[in-house]
């Protein structure tokens, strides 16, 4: 992205429907969610080379950088998958890459992710989320942008992280 276009959220969007969706689903699936910067933001995250490899490990996350993790035979992935795939079978298990957006506070060198982090704590991204979920005044904790490829999954779970406070997650 030569240019940052600004990201805007789609103020057509049927917030009451959403919202029913939601509540009778438990989950909702948004298209349109922008009008403006979604083909630049795109293309932008297809031409980046900052990605992590994600994944959940016995010891704790592992972020690792993508080009290490994707290295034919690279130590690192020799020495993560197998346990990686046996945990998957039995328990929460993730291995995805991932960019991630600044939280409050956080000072982002990346001007696209800040544009995204501002995007989430600007009034009408609250305003949808509060018209959704039916929160008050919600606030942006933390979040990413992740990329599926190929052997990349992310186990059933539920969110409920122990002392974050979440009260809803989106992708």
């Amino acid at each position: 992205m030569t240019a940052l276009v600004p990201l805007e959220l789609n103020p057509e969007l049927d917030l009451a429907d959403i919202a029913r969706r939601l509540r009778h689903d438990g989950h909702v699936r948004v298209g349109r969610l922008l009008t403006r910067g979604a083909p630049e933001l795109f293309q932008y995250l297809q031409d980046n080379d900052d990605w992590i490899q994600l994944i959940n490990h016995e010891t704790g996350a592992h972020e690792i950088p993508w080009d290490e993790w994707r290295a034919p035979g690279g130590q690192c992935r020799e020495e993560l998958e197998p346990g990686m795939f046996d945990r998957a079978r039995d328990g929460f298990q993730y291995s995805y890459a991932a960019l991630r957006i600044p939280g409050s506070g956080e000072q982002a060198e990346d001007p696209v992710l800040a544009a995204l982090a501002d995007l989430m704590r600007r009034q009408p991204m609250q305003a949808f989320l509060e018209n959704v979920t039916g929160l008050v005044a919600p606030t942006f904790t933390d979040g990413q942008v992740t990329a599926y490829g190929h052997g990349d999954f992310l186990t059933g779970h539920d969110d409920d992280l122990l002392d974050s406070g979440r009260k809803v997650a989106f992708v």
